[in-house]
């Protein structure tokens, strides 16, 4: 079903509709069903309409097939002229949609995959009048440029209460003031003056550090951190799970300094690539883990005390995001092993979660790889 480009004078009728004052201009409210949609216009100053591929469903289509309600559009007629009959309006002059090209193209999908459900359809809409092209390019230029997308925090702190893990890791940073990020993780849109990591980097961090318990590790896909942290809350016990980040942030506090930090800017330690990295290096090895709990000695933090944070290169690659991880990961574990005749580190198996018969090969190099070092740790050791 396509959008309408040629005049047809065929009225769009705007149900239980009323008439609004917005920004000192009259506007009217009200709904569509399917038979309005189709009389719908489209001006070359929109986007195209985003297809997905057959085998993926978007987001938003998903919901419409669910039934959930979806936010208004808008609309703009080039003219003045409607009548009413009853409670609904009918707008006799061009209509064009300024806002919701995607919800009425989703809409129209819909109704030809679903001709049964028809009856469904409906959508909430605001109608400006006595528009033109060029008001109209100038409203949809604004409101696109203006948008702001929700922010990753404000998503999982929504997404709390169908994890337990995540919401473990909410209530850590909210009701205990002896956590050296208490009350400093933004769970909002924006970070205020005090809050030194976001939500999404806290939680990034809590993944790494127990990747070898689940399927979970540094992730761009805010939709499976819930997820990651339900798995590991499951398979390691909310307690330990909660302990293990309570001890991870109290050795960042006491060998760089959380609680005095005031600006998160220039603190190198507190960046989320050196976090992950750090929680990489506990994650993989032995050394630092009694069971499921987290164990950090005194000749541990040490150790890291004197690691160059401030040395230029490391400063270069930390700049670099992920591009340098590798390259400050194994600087990192050359500066933990260094001088150290006994206390070598020990890998810690991770589960390779990849299939095919090309990861079965590598699942098995890496087994013997690490089976090798752990004996030569020990004949180290001796």
């Amino acid at each position: 079903m396509s959008a309408k480009t040629e005049r047809e004078i065929v009225a769009v009728r705007l149900q239980n509709a009323s008439l609004d004052d917005k920004e000192n201009t009259i506007v009217a409210h009200g709904w569509l069903d399917l038979p309005a949609l189709l009389e719908l216009r489209v001006g070359d100053y929109q986007r195209e309409i985003l297809e997905t591929h057959k085998s993926k469903k978007s987001k938003l289509y998903a919901a419409i097939e669910r039934g959930e309600r979806i936010p208004d559009i808008t609309l703009g007629m080039r003219g003045q002229k409607f009548t009413t009959r009853g409670n609904a309006f009918y707008l006799e002059d061009d209509v064009y949609i300024m806002d919701g090209l995607q919800r009425v193209s989703s809409l129209r999908k819909f109704a030809v995959q679903y001709p049964d459900r028809v009856d469904e359809i409906r959508i909430g809409a605001e109608v400006r009048f006595n528009t033109t092209r060029e008001s109209e390019k100038a409203l949809f230029t604004a409101m696109n440029l203006n948008r702001t997308a929700m922010s990753p925090n404000v998503i999982l702190r929504n997404a709390r209460e169908e994890s337990n893990g995540l919401l473990t890791l909410f209530g850590l940073s909210h009701n205990d003031p002896s956590f050296a990020l208490y009350n400093r993780v933004c769970w909002n849109q924006k970070m205020s003056r005090n809050e030194l990591l976001t939500a999404l980097n806290y939680c990034k961090a809590a993944l790494t550090l127990h990747r070898t318990v689940a399927q979970s590790g540094p992730t761009t896909a805010v939709a499976l951190v819930p997820p990651q942290l339900q798995r590991i809350g499951d398979e390691l016990g909310i307690q330990h799970l909660r302990d293990n980040v309570y001890r991870f942030f109290e050795v960042v506090d006491e060998v760089w300094g959380i609680k005095g930090v005031k600006y998160v800017d220039i603190n190198t330690h507190l960046r989320s690539n050196f976090l992950n990295i750090l929680a990489r290096m506990f994650a993989g090895h032995e050394n630092f883990w009694d069971g499921k709990k987290l164990v950090i000695d005194g000749r541990v933090r040490q150790k890291l005390k004197s690691f160059a944070l401030d040395d230029p290169q490391v400063q270069k690659w930390l700049g670099a995001g992920n591009a340098a991880a590798d390259l400050l990961y194994r600087l990192l574990l050359d500066h933990m092993e260094k001088g150290q005749k006994i206390n070598k580190l020990i890998p810690r198996e991770i589960p390779d979660y990849r299939k095919g018969k090309y990861a079965v090969k590598a699942q098995e190099r890496r087994r013997v790889t690490i089976k090798n070092n752990k004996l030569a740790a020990q004949v180290r050791a001796k």
